[in-house]
Protein backbone atom coordinates (compact mmCIF):
# COMPACT_ATOMS: atom_id res chain seq x y z
CA UNK A 1 0.00 0.00 0.00
CA UNK A 2 1.57 3.33 -0.82
CA UNK A 3 2.04 5.65 1.87
CA UNK A 4 1.42 9.39 1.20
CA UNK A 5 4.93 10.95 1.22
CA UNK A 6 7.35 13.74 0.62
CA UNK A 7 11.01 14.11 -0.76
CA UNK A 8 13.62 15.08 1.52
CA UNK A 9 14.17 18.26 0.00
CA UNK A 10 10.66 19.22 0.11
CA UNK A 11 10.96 18.01 4.59
CA UNK A 12 14.23 20.22 4.48
CA UNK A 13 12.66 23.13 2.84
CA UNK A 14 9.62 23.23 5.46
CA UNK A 15 12.50 22.87 7.84
CA UNK A 16 14.14 25.60 6.48
CA UNK A 17 11.63 27.85 6.17
CA UNK A 18 10.07 26.95 10.08
CA UNK A 19 13.88 28.36 11.82
CA UNK A 20 13.69 31.01 9.09
CA UNK A 21 9.92 32.18 10.81
CA UNK A 22 10.72 31.46 14.04
CA UNK A 23 14.06 33.16 14.85
CA UNK A 24 13.80 35.89 11.87
CA UNK A 25 14.45 38.68 14.86
CA UNK A 26 17.98 36.26 16.14
CA UNK A 27 18.05 35.72 19.82
CA UNK A 28 21.11 35.70 22.78
CA UNK A 29 23.07 33.14 23.05
CA UNK A 30 26.17 31.81 25.06
CA UNK A 31 28.94 29.55 23.83
CA UNK A 32 32.30 28.62 23.82
CA UNK A 33 34.80 29.37 20.78
CA UNK A 34 36.20 25.93 19.75
CA UNK A 35 38.31 27.17 16.94
CA UNK A 36 38.13 30.59 14.37
CA UNK A 37 39.86 31.03 10.52
CA UNK A 38 38.98 32.31 7.79
CA UNK A 39 40.16 36.06 7.05
CA UNK A 40 37.67 37.95 4.84
CA UNK A 41 34.84 36.69 6.53
CA UNK A 42 34.96 34.96 9.67
CA UNK A 43 34.27 31.20 10.57
CA UNK A 44 33.63 30.03 14.17
CA UNK A 45 32.88 26.53 15.68
CA UNK A 46 30.86 27.13 18.73
CA UNK A 47 30.57 24.47 21.58
CA UNK A 48 28.78 23.88 24.46
CA UNK A 49 30.02 21.54 27.60
CA UNK A 50 29.07 19.85 30.46
CA UNK A 51 30.53 19.93 33.97
CA UNK A 52 32.88 17.22 32.53
CA UNK A 53 33.74 19.06 29.98
CA UNK A 54 31.77 16.80 27.55
CA UNK A 55 30.15 18.59 24.53
CA UNK A 56 26.90 18.83 24.80
CA UNK A 57 26.38 20.81 21.27
CA UNK A 58 27.86 22.13 18.63
CA UNK A 59 27.32 24.55 15.50
CA UNK A 60 28.79 26.76 13.01
CA UNK A 61 28.84 30.51 13.02
CA UNK A 62 29.61 33.02 10.76
CA UNK A 63 30.47 36.95 10.98
CA UNK A 64 30.03 38.29 7.46
CA UNK A 65 32.84 41.04 6.17
CA UNK A 66 30.23 43.15 6.27
CA UNK A 67 29.76 43.16 9.68
CA UNK A 68 33.55 43.27 10.90
CA UNK A 69 32.34 46.18 13.31
CA UNK A 70 31.55 43.78 15.56
CA UNK A 71 35.06 42.04 15.95
CA UNK A 72 36.57 45.61 15.82
CA UNK A 73 34.12 46.55 18.90
CA UNK A 74 34.87 43.48 20.77
CA UNK A 75 38.56 43.89 20.06
CA UNK A 76 38.59 47.69 21.71
CA UNK A 77 36.52 46.63 24.74
CA UNK A 78 38.12 43.59 25.96
CA UNK A 79 41.84 44.05 24.51
CA UNK A 80 42.07 40.65 22.63
CA UNK A 81 40.39 39.20 19.46
CA UNK A 82 38.36 36.62 19.42
CA UNK A 83 40.27 33.41 19.60
CA UNK A 84 39.44 29.45 20.85
CA UNK A 85 38.81 28.68 24.58
CA UNK A 86 36.78 32.13 24.30
CA UNK A 87 33.49 31.91 26.13
CA UNK A 88 31.11 34.95 24.33
CA UNK A 89 27.39 36.40 24.51
CA UNK A 90 26.32 36.65 20.93
CA UNK A 91 22.97 37.52 19.03
CA UNK A 92 22.85 35.32 16.29
CA UNK A 93 20.27 34.49 13.76
CA UNK A 94 19.88 30.58 12.95
CA UNK A 95 19.48 29.71 9.45
CA UNK A 96 18.88 26.00 8.22
CA UNK A 97 20.40 25.19 4.85
CA UNK A 98 19.05 21.59 3.01
CA UNK A 99 22.58 20.71 2.11
CA UNK A 100 25.03 22.42 4.79
CA UNK A 101 22.47 22.63 7.70
CA UNK A 102 21.82 24.51 10.46
CA UNK A 103 24.55 27.53 11.41
CA UNK A 104 24.16 30.87 12.83
CA UNK A 105 24.98 33.86 11.81
CA UNK A 106 26.25 36.44 14.27
CA UNK A 107 25.08 39.95 14.39
CA UNK A 108 26.79 41.39 17.52
CA UNK A 109 28.72 40.60 20.46
CA UNK A 110 28.36 41.78 24.15
CA UNK A 111 32.18 42.28 25.61
CA UNK A 112 31.24 42.98 28.53
CA UNK A 113 30.17 39.28 29.31
CA UNK A 114 33.06 37.84 27.53
CA UNK A 115 35.35 40.52 29.99
CA UNK A 116 33.56 39.07 33.04
CA UNK A 117 34.53 35.34 31.31
CA UNK A 118 38.02 35.90 31.12
CA UNK A 119 38.16 37.69 34.84
CA UNK A 120 36.10 34.90 36.41
CA UNK A 121 38.45 32.14 34.71
CA UNK A 122 41.40 33.84 35.53
CA UNK A 123 39.98 34.40 39.52
CA UNK A 124 39.09 30.49 39.45
CA UNK A 125 42.60 29.58 38.50
CA UNK A 126 43.78 31.80 41.30
CA UNK A 127 42.16 30.56 43.67
CA UNK A 128 42.73 26.73 42.72
CA UNK A 129 46.09 27.53 42.81
CA UNK A 130 46.02 29.14 46.48
CA UNK A 131 43.50 26.17 48.04
CA UNK A 132 46.40 23.54 46.87
CA UNK A 133 49.09 26.07 48.27
CA UNK A 134 51.08 25.88 45.10
CA UNK A 135 50.84 30.35 44.54
CA UNK A 136 54.08 30.87 45.80
CA UNK A 137 56.11 28.14 45.02
CA UNK A 138 57.97 29.06 41.87
CA UNK A 139 57.36 32.73 43.04
CA UNK A 140 59.23 32.33 46.22
CA UNK A 141 62.18 30.29 44.50
CA UNK A 142 65.63 32.21 45.00
CA UNK A 143 65.79 34.46 42.31
CA UNK A 144 69.27 33.94 40.66
CA UNK A 145 72.25 36.06 40.35
CA UNK A 146 74.74 34.01 38.57
CA UNK A 147 73.86 32.82 35.14
CA UNK A 148 75.46 30.25 33.27
CA UNK A 149 72.85 27.92 31.92
CA UNK A 150 69.05 28.68 30.67
CA UNK A 151 66.42 26.78 29.43
CA UNK A 152 64.49 28.59 26.95
CA UNK A 153 60.89 27.57 25.87
CA UNK A 154 59.10 29.62 22.73
CA UNK A 155 57.56 28.86 19.56
CA UNK A 156 60.43 28.55 17.46
CA UNK A 157 59.23 31.34 15.03
CA UNK A 158 58.73 33.55 17.75
CA UNK A 159 59.69 37.46 16.69
CA UNK A 160 60.57 37.47 20.12
CA UNK A 161 62.63 35.02 20.28
CA UNK A 162 64.56 36.43 17.07
CA UNK A 163 65.23 39.63 19.53
CA UNK A 164 66.37 37.38 22.52
CA UNK A 165 68.92 35.33 20.63
CA UNK A 166 70.70 38.61 18.81
CA UNK A 167 72.25 38.72 22.56
CA UNK A 168 71.84 34.94 23.10
CA UNK A 169 73.95 33.64 20.50
CA UNK A 170 76.87 36.21 21.57
CA UNK A 171 76.93 35.01 25.37
CA UNK A 172 76.86 31.55 24.05
CA UNK A 173 79.69 31.60 21.26
CA UNK A 174 81.78 33.83 23.80
CA UNK A 175 81.70 30.83 26.43
CA UNK A 176 79.71 32.93 28.82
CA UNK A 177 76.49 31.33 29.13
CA UNK A 178 74.96 28.48 27.20
CA UNK A 179 71.11 28.52 26.21
CA UNK A 180 69.18 25.25 25.55
CA UNK A 181 66.07 25.53 23.39
CA UNK A 182 62.69 23.81 24.07
CA UNK A 183 59.77 24.67 21.12
CA UNK A 184 56.03 24.98 21.75
CA UNK A 185 53.54 26.37 20.37
CA UNK A 186 52.05 29.19 22.33
CA UNK A 187 48.32 29.67 20.73
CA UNK A 188 46.03 27.19 19.44
CA UNK A 189 43.99 24.18 21.09
CA UNK A 190 47.26 22.42 21.61
CA UNK A 191 49.56 25.61 23.04
CA UNK A 192 49.17 24.72 26.91
CA UNK A 193 49.62 21.01 26.61
CA UNK A 194 52.73 21.62 24.49
CA UNK A 195 54.45 24.04 26.87
CA UNK A 196 53.34 21.57 29.73
CA UNK A 197 55.37 18.55 28.03
CA UNK A 198 58.46 21.14 27.00
CA UNK A 199 58.14 21.99 30.91
CA UNK A 200 58.72 18.16 31.63
CA UNK A 201 61.30 17.77 29.15
CA UNK A 202 63.35 21.05 30.77
CA UNK A 203 63.13 19.29 34.18
CA UNK A 204 64.35 16.03 32.62
CA UNK A 205 67.41 17.66 31.34
CA UNK A 206 68.16 19.70 34.80
CA UNK A 207 68.41 16.77 36.97
CA UNK A 208 71.11 15.77 34.65
CA UNK A 209 72.70 19.33 34.20
CA UNK A 210 71.13 22.12 36.08
CA UNK A 211 69.78 25.31 34.76
CA UNK A 212 70.30 28.57 36.71
CA UNK A 213 66.48 29.49 35.44
CA UNK A 214 63.36 29.00 32.88
CA UNK A 215 63.14 31.77 30.24
CA UNK A 216 59.40 31.57 28.71
CA UNK A 217 59.36 34.09 25.62
CA UNK A 218 56.87 35.23 22.90
CA UNK A 219 56.78 37.74 21.91
CA UNK A 220 54.76 39.49 19.11
CA UNK A 221 51.69 38.20 17.84
CA UNK A 222 48.05 38.81 17.86
CA UNK A 223 46.83 39.28 21.49
CA UNK A 224 44.21 36.44 21.02
CA UNK A 225 46.78 33.80 22.07
CA UNK A 226 47.14 35.25 25.17
CA UNK A 227 44.12 34.23 26.37
CA UNK A 228 44.53 30.81 25.31
CA UNK A 229 47.62 30.75 28.12
CA UNK A 230 45.13 31.64 31.10
CA UNK A 231 45.03 27.75 31.42
CA UNK A 232 44.90 25.80 34.40
CA UNK A 233 46.96 23.11 34.23
CA UNK A 234 49.70 25.46 32.62
CA UNK A 235 49.28 27.58 35.69
CA UNK A 236 49.70 24.82 37.62
CA UNK A 237 52.86 23.26 36.12
CA UNK A 238 54.55 26.51 36.40
CA UNK A 239 53.49 26.91 40.00
CA UNK A 240 55.17 23.62 40.76
CA UNK A 241 58.22 23.50 38.61
CA UNK A 242 61.52 23.41 41.28
CA UNK A 243 63.39 25.95 38.79
CA UNK A 244 63.06 29.90 38.58
CA UNK A 245 60.63 31.02 35.49
CA UNK A 246 60.94 34.34 34.17
CA UNK A 247 58.42 35.12 31.65
CA UNK A 248 58.51 37.43 28.61
CA UNK A 249 55.10 36.77 27.00
CA UNK A 250 55.88 40.48 24.61
CA UNK A 251 53.19 42.86 25.85
CA UNK A 252 53.58 45.47 28.10
CA UNK A 253 50.39 46.25 29.08
CA UNK A 254 48.57 42.70 29.31
CA UNK A 255 48.84 40.49 31.34
CA UNK A 256 47.92 36.42 31.60
CA UNK A 257 48.42 33.73 34.63
CA UNK A 258 51.89 33.07 33.97
CA UNK A 259 53.09 36.45 34.86
CA UNK A 260 51.43 36.20 38.20
CA UNK A 261 52.61 33.02 39.26
CA UNK A 262 56.07 33.19 37.57
CA UNK A 263 59.53 34.28 39.62
CA UNK A 264 60.12 37.10 37.56
CA UNK A 265 58.78 39.03 35.20
CA UNK A 266 59.39 41.00 31.88
CA UNK A 267 57.38 42.77 29.56
CA UNK A 268 59.50 41.76 26.73
CA UNK A 269 61.98 39.13 25.71
CA UNK A 270 64.26 41.77 24.49
CA UNK A 271 64.39 43.01 28.10
CA UNK A 272 65.39 39.63 29.91
CA UNK A 273 67.85 38.69 27.65
CA UNK A 274 69.14 42.74 27.93
CA UNK A 275 68.85 41.68 31.78
CA UNK A 276 71.17 38.38 31.84
CA UNK A 277 73.28 39.98 29.82
CA UNK A 278 73.88 42.98 32.19
CA UNK A 279 74.34 41.03 34.52
CA UNK A 280 77.02 39.17 33.31
CA UNK A 281 78.69 41.42 32.87
CA UNK A 282 78.19 43.53 36.28
CA UNK A 283 79.35 40.43 37.62
CA UNK A 284 82.79 40.03 35.65
CA UNK A 285 83.37 43.45 36.38
CA UNK A 286 82.62 42.62 39.92
CA UNK A 287 84.97 39.69 39.90
CA UNK A 288 88.05 41.67 38.15
CA UNK A 289 87.63 44.27 41.14
CA UNK A 290 87.88 41.94 43.48
CA UNK A 291 90.68 39.96 41.94
CA UNK A 292 92.57 43.55 41.80
CA UNK A 293 91.90 44.13 45.66
CA UNK A 294 92.74 40.39 46.46
CA UNK A 295 96.44 40.75 44.49
CA UNK A 296 96.90 44.27 46.08
CA UNK A 297 96.23 43.09 49.44
CA UNK A 298 98.69 39.39 49.19
CA UNK A 299 101.26 41.48 47.78
CA UNK A 300 101.14 43.87 50.85
CA UNK A 301 100.71 40.73 52.97
CA UNK A 302 104.02 39.22 51.24
CA UNK A 303 105.67 42.49 51.86
CA UNK A 304 104.75 42.53 55.49
CA UNK A 305 105.69 38.60 56.29
CA UNK A 306 108.79 39.00 54.41
CA UNK A 307 109.42 41.79 56.59
CA UNK A 308 108.24 40.26 60.19
CA UNK A 309 110.60 37.34 58.84
CA UNK A 310 113.56 39.02 58.52
CA UNK A 311 113.08 40.63 61.55
CA UNK A 312 112.42 37.43 63.56
CA UNK A 313 115.60 35.96 61.71
CA UNK A 314 117.72 38.84 63.56
CA UNK A 315 116.56 38.31 66.55
CA UNK A 316 116.90 34.59 66.56
CA UNK A 317 120.37 35.05 65.30
CA UNK A 318 121.05 37.34 68.12
CA UNK A 319 119.75 35.04 70.77
CA UNK A 320 121.71 32.05 69.58
CA UNK A 321 124.60 33.90 70.11
CA UNK A 322 123.79 35.58 73.46
CA UNK A 323 123.46 31.55 74.47
CA UNK A 324 127.01 30.84 72.82
CA UNK A 325 128.74 33.92 74.26
CA UNK A 326 126.90 32.45 77.72
CA UNK A 327 128.18 29.04 77.22
CA UNK A 328 131.75 30.74 76.61
CA UNK A 329 131.50 32.02 79.70
CA UNK A 330 130.10 29.52 81.95
CA UNK A 331 133.07 27.07 80.57
CA UNK A 332 135.90 29.16 81.06
CA UNK A 333 134.42 30.03 84.11
CA UNK A 334 134.42 26.53 85.52
CA UNK A 335 137.80 25.54 84.36
CA UNK A 336 139.29 28.30 86.28
CA UNK A 337 137.19 26.96 89.07
CA UNK A 338 138.79 23.66 88.57
CA UNK A 339 143.07 25.15 88.52
CA UNK A 340 142.22 27.33 91.40
CA UNK A 341 141.03 23.94 93.60
CA UNK A 342 144.23 21.68 91.71
CA UNK A 343 146.42 24.69 93.29
CA UNK A 344 145.21 24.63 96.34
CA UNK A 345 145.26 21.21 97.06
CA UNK A 346 148.93 21.36 96.24
CA UNK A 347 149.82 24.11 98.42
CA UNK A 348 147.17 22.31 101.24
CA UNK A 349 149.95 19.34 100.82
CA UNK A 350 152.92 21.43 100.45
CA UNK A 351 152.27 22.83 104.11
CA UNK A 352 150.93 19.60 105.33
CA UNK A 353 154.83 18.31 104.38
CA UNK A 354 156.15 21.11 106.54
CA UNK A 355 154.27 20.13 109.72
CA UNK A 356 155.52 16.55 109.45
CA UNK A 357 159.34 17.46 108.80
CA UNK A 358 158.35 20.14 111.86
CA UNK A 359 156.26 17.74 114.46
CA UNK A 360 158.27 14.17 113.97
CA UNK A 361 161.73 15.53 113.12
CA UNK A 362 162.43 12.48 110.85
CA UNK A 363 165.50 12.69 108.75
CA UNK A 364 165.93 14.48 105.77
CA UNK A 365 165.56 11.88 103.61
CA UNK A 366 162.42 10.15 105.33
CA UNK A 367 160.91 12.96 105.49
CA UNK A 368 161.28 13.87 101.66
CA UNK A 369 160.81 10.68 100.40
CA UNK A 370 157.52 10.33 102.39
CA UNK A 371 156.60 14.22 101.30
CA UNK A 372 157.49 13.04 97.78
CA UNK A 373 154.70 10.42 98.18
CA UNK A 374 152.31 12.34 99.43
CA UNK A 375 152.62 14.90 96.51
CA UNK A 376 152.33 12.58 93.97
CA UNK A 377 149.44 10.94 95.56
CA UNK A 378 148.04 14.28 95.83
CA UNK A 379 148.53 15.43 92.60
CA UNK A 380 147.12 12.55 90.73
CA UNK A 381 144.23 12.99 92.35
CA UNK A 382 143.84 16.78 91.99
CA UNK A 383 144.36 16.12 88.53
CA UNK A 384 141.67 13.43 88.16
CA UNK A 385 139.34 15.86 89.62
CA UNK A 386 140.59 18.56 87.48
CA UNK A 387 139.95 16.12 84.30
CA UNK A 388 136.43 15.36 85.46
CA UNK A 389 135.69 18.70 86.16
CA UNK A 390 136.83 19.51 82.70
CA UNK A 391 135.35 16.58 81.20
CA UNK A 392 131.94 17.91 82.67
CA UNK A 393 132.64 21.45 81.63
CA UNK A 394 132.63 20.11 78.36
CA UNK A 395 129.70 18.37 78.31
CA UNK A 396 127.71 20.92 79.58
CA UNK A 397 129.12 23.26 76.94
CA UNK A 398 128.01 21.10 74.07
CA UNK A 399 124.62 20.50 75.46
CA UNK A 400 124.41 24.07 75.89
CA UNK A 401 125.63 24.91 72.27
CA UNK A 402 123.42 22.09 71.23
CA UNK A 403 119.79 23.54 72.94
CA UNK A 404 121.32 27.16 71.64
CA UNK A 405 121.48 25.53 67.74
CA UNK A 406 118.46 23.16 67.99
CA UNK A 407 116.52 26.51 69.61
CA UNK A 408 117.36 28.29 66.38
CA UNK A 409 114.38 28.33 63.59
CA UNK A 410 116.46 28.02 60.45
CA UNK A 411 118.07 24.72 61.48
CA UNK A 412 114.59 23.83 62.40
CA UNK A 413 113.32 24.44 59.04
CA UNK A 414 116.25 23.15 57.39
CA UNK A 415 115.04 19.54 58.56
CA UNK A 416 111.78 19.47 56.97
CA UNK A 417 109.64 21.73 59.09
CA UNK A 418 107.81 24.79 58.12
CA UNK A 419 105.90 27.28 60.22
CA UNK A 420 102.05 28.02 58.29
CA UNK A 421 100.23 31.63 58.42
CA UNK A 422 96.77 32.52 57.54
CA UNK A 423 96.42 36.12 56.54
CA UNK A 424 99.01 37.95 58.79
CA UNK A 425 97.98 35.38 61.71
CA UNK A 426 100.73 32.18 62.59
CA UNK A 427 98.41 29.07 62.43
CA UNK A 428 98.99 26.92 65.16
CA UNK A 429 96.17 24.57 65.13
CA UNK A 430 93.88 23.05 62.39
CA UNK A 431 91.13 25.15 64.90
CA UNK A 432 92.80 28.14 63.13
CA UNK A 433 91.38 27.55 59.75
CA UNK A 434 88.45 27.05 57.68
CA UNK A 435 87.82 24.65 54.59
CA UNK A 436 88.67 27.23 51.68
CA UNK A 437 91.08 29.50 53.68
CA UNK A 438 94.15 30.46 51.83
CA UNK A 439 97.31 29.62 53.91
CA UNK A 440 101.52 30.38 53.30
CA UNK A 441 103.65 27.53 54.48
CA UNK A 442 106.89 29.18 54.79
CA UNK A 443 110.04 26.80 54.08
CA UNK A 444 113.27 27.12 54.83
CA UNK A 445 114.07 28.17 50.98
CA UNK A 446 110.68 29.50 49.86
CA UNK A 447 107.18 29.64 50.13
CA UNK A 448 103.88 27.55 49.20
CA UNK A 449 100.50 29.06 48.61
CA UNK A 450 97.56 26.73 49.53
CA UNK A 451 93.84 26.23 49.75
CA UNK A 452 92.47 24.31 52.93
CA UNK A 453 90.53 21.26 51.72
CA UNK A 454 89.84 19.46 55.53
CA UNK A 455 90.82 20.59 58.56
CA UNK A 456 90.37 18.01 62.06
CA UNK A 457 91.50 18.46 65.03
CA UNK A 458 94.28 15.69 66.22
CA UNK A 459 94.42 14.73 70.34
Amino acid sequence: MNQPSMSLSEMLGLVKQAVSMMFQDGLWLTAEILQVSGSRHTYLELVEYDDARKEKAKVRGTIWSGNRKILTKFQAATGNQLSSGMKILFRAVPEYHEIYGLSLTLTDIDPTYSIGEMEKRLNEIRQMLREKGWWDLNRLLETPREFCRIAVISPPDAAGLGDFRVHADKLQSSGLCDFEYFPAAFQGPTASTQIVDQMVAVLARHNVEAFDFVAMIRGGGDKAGLYQLNDRRLAAACCRLPIPIMVAIGHERDSVILDEVANVRFPTPSMLIAHVRETIIGNARTALANWERISRLSQKLLQQADHLCDQQSRLLKSEANRQLDRADGLLAQKVSDNQYAAQAAIDRAEKGLVRVQQQFGRSAETLCALAEEQIIASRGQVFRQADICLQMAQADLERHVTEVVSANPLSIMRRGYAYVKSGTKFVKSSGDVAEGDTIQVNLSEGSIMATVQGAANVQ
